[in-house]
């Protein structure tokens, strides 16, 4: 008789209180405020207060404090990950849907209507075979 070992990864380290605060205010909020559409007074008071370097700064700070990633953020509605090397990307998208989930109400309610069947917004067995169909 032969047995299996199945190993799972560890889970991916949560940040702290103070370091989830440090990214909103320090990546999150200035990558917003800018838009999906360039606003120039937004755009020059991002340069003049030079945040495109703060916020390298501080996601250098979570990889040295955290490793490599991916790590989790609790936020008021939900977990985030955030994805801190390169080379972990590829596991965030293997290892979805959990812990990494990719169906937010944000993305459901915008999909809903034009792909209601869409593997960004399905779960569970659904996601898995519209995953391999896609």
């Amino acid at each position: 008789m032969t047995t299996t070992t199945v190993t799972s990864r560890p889970s991916p380290p949560t940040a702290t209180l103070r370091d989830t605060l440090g990214f909103v205010a320090g990546v999150a909020v200035p990558t917003v405020a800018r838009g999906v559409i360039s606003r120039p007074p937004i755009v020059a008071l991002a340069e003049r207060l030079d945040l495109d370097r703060r916020a390298v700064r501080w996601m250098q700070r979570l990889r040295d404090r955290y490793g490599p990633g991916p790590l989790l953020l609790r936020l008021p509605v939900r977990s985030q990950a955030v994805v801190l090397a390169p080379g972990n990307v590829q596991r965030v998208l293997d290892d979805s849907p959990d812990p990494f989930a990719t169906d937010s109400g944000e993305k459901r309610a915008t999909l809903s209507h034009s792909q209601p069947q869409g593997v960004l917004i399905s779960h569970g067995r659904d996601r898995s075979d519209r995953r391999r169909f896609d």
